[in-house]
């Protein structure tokens, strides 16, 4: 009877409660009924004989009861996502957020710069161009040496006794602060795909270009015939490239990660400052990377255009256009983590508090008090993921759609990048601030 009744509400809601509401409140809030009942029937409350005397009109008010919560959930909604964006805390706490805030982006700062410093370095020292160039890079320098050790052992082939090469095969061979023992140390951080430096490799240059001199590197040795000094060299040239590689990446990274994950121009200007303002969370500063990149590419403040704009986007392409759709399935999926993060938030916070007071049940204590905050934790991360593709959806449709909201508004298009910022920037002032600004709007057609 319970299921049929589940399956006739279903039904009857079906046409009625969004799909953001069944999965962003409903569905939330029938898991943290789940779990609650779990925790009770661990603390030894009876609630399997709910199922033995339950009626079916008590069945239709616990019902009630969860749509009812849903709904409350369903309307907070935007005051929780402003809360987790750090809009409505209390000032000592925004100040204390902010700071960490700060002090993460500083540090991130401090990588970038690290990184294209050492891009620099590496593109300088290894094959420098003609404008920097202050000397050989270690490409020539090692291929200087090479001829050198060759000529040589080519006079002291006609003097004495025929060249050969001193140069390790083996690890055990080499000393233990040997070049042969530095290359494998660099080849094993390369096998990993970790960060070489440009001072571990300046070293390692050094020391090969040393044993270049010394000695043939066309001699061969060993059992198979190896050159193991012409290897080696080679080796360098490519533990180099790949050095150069990895920090061009690792700057590409941490540039789209600074880019994707708090606000502010790539490249500070005057005019846009509101732009590059912190907010005190990182959920928030996720959020503020959507209006900060429409204000610096285009002149558009999403704070005025954004409904505005997604109506545009609904009725793009005569209302077949899916990208609507996927812009609310994104923010759907960022409604329903935030309300996992502060249901479990709720839920730990509840269970820690009942069982502090009821001493019976000390494991269940410790797990809660130990698992809760961890997936709490988790949760929010997941809202902070999910942020960045909602984010990323709506740069999208900035960038797609823009012309349609000039369209609907029956604005002139502009001739330009530059004229189209002033547009955007005169349609903002007087839309949102009534400045009075005079607009030219399309002909009739």
């Amino acid at each position: 009877m319970f299921s049929t009744l589940l399956s006739s509400i279903q039904t009857a809601l079906s046409g009625i409660v969004s799909k953001n509401f069944v999965l962003a409140a409903l569905f939330p809030t029938l898991l943290a009924a789940v779990v609650n009942g779990l925790f009770l029937w661990a603390t030894g409350v009876p609630v399997n004989k709910l199922s033995d005397d339950i009626k079916t009109t008590q069945a239709c008010l616990v019902l009630l009861a969860l749509l009812t919560v849903a709904y409350l959930l369903s309307s907070l909604s935007t005051f929780l996502l402003e809360t987790l964006e750090g809009r409505h805390l209390p000032p000592f706490v925004e100040a204390l957020f902010y700071s960490g805030q700060y002090r993460k982006l500083e540090a991130l700062n401090g990588a970038i710069l690290s990184s294209t410093e050492q891009v620099l370095d590496l593109v300088l020292a290894a094959d420098p161009p003609a404008a920097f160039r202050r000397g050989p890079g270690w490409k020539e320098r090692l291929a200087a040496a090479s001829v050198q050790g060759q000529a040589a052992a080519s006079v002291q082939g006609q003097t004495s006794a025929p060249a050969h090469c001193t140069y390790p095969r083996q690890a055990r061979e080499a000393p233990k602060d040997h070049v042969y023992r530095k290359l494998r140390d660099l080849e094993t951080r390369r096998e990993h795909g970790l960060l070489i430096q440009k001072n571990d490799l300046e070293e390692s240059v050094r020391g090969l270009e040393a044993e270049l001199r010394a000695n043939d590197e066309t001699v061969v040795s060993g059992p198979a015939d190896e050159n193991p000094l012409k290897k080696d060299r080679e080796q360098m040239i490519r533990l180099v490239a790949y050095a150069r590689d990895r920090y061009k990446h690792e700057l590409l990274r941490l540039q789209n990660y600074k880019q994707f994950t708090y606000p502010g121009e790539i490249q500070q200007s005057e005019g846009r400052s509101s732009a590059n303002i912190l907010a005190p969370t990182l959920f928030g500063n996720i959020g503020r990377t959507m209006r900060s990149y429409a204000l610096t590419r285009y002149g558009i403040d999403l704070d005025l255009f954004w409904t505005r704009l997604l109506r545009s986007i609904q009725n793009g392409s005569g209302g077949t256009d899916k990208f609507y759709q996927n812009v609310q399935d994104a923010k759907t999926q960022v409604d329903f983590l935030v309300a996992m993060t502060y249901i479990c938030a709720l839920t730990a916070i509840g269970w820690i508090a009942g069982l502090l007071y009821d001493d019976r049940h000390p494991w269940l204590f410790l797990g809660v008090a130990a698992g809760g905050p961890a997936v709490i934790y988790t949760f929010y991360l997941l809202a902070c993921q999910s942020y960045r593709v909602f984010a990323d959806s709506v740069r999208t449709s900035v960038d797609m759609y823009r012309f349609q909201l000039l369209s609907d508004l029956k604005v002139a298009m502009p001739a330009g990048s530059r004229e189209e910022q002033a547009l955007w920037e005169t349609l903002g002032g007087r839309t949102g601030y009534d400045t009075g600004a005079d607009l030219s709007y399309m002909a009739k057609s």
